[in-house]
């Protein structure tokens, strides 16, 4: 069972990671464009696809912490 309740120092552990994850993103989206190499983009691809979901996943919870403070 999760504990709905955050504290202050996850929050902010979670907000950096959401900006090295946005940043990766940023920079994948960039890479994908130069490589010519198949199995190369297909990773970077891949990557990009679960960075993704990543960053919805940390959105959703950086949203459901902010709910529990106030």
């Amino acid at each position: 069972m999760h504990s709905a309740k955050f504290g202050v120092h996850e929050i902010s552990d979670v907000r950096e990671l959401l900006a090295f994850k946005t940043t990766c993103l940023s920079l994948d989206k960039e890479r994908v464009e130069k490589v010519q190499n198949p199995e190369l983009r297909l990773l970077i691809e891949q990557s990009m696809d679960h960075g993704k979901k990543s960053v919805i996943g940390m959105k959703d919870l950086l949203s459901s912490a902010k709910k529990t403070l106030h």
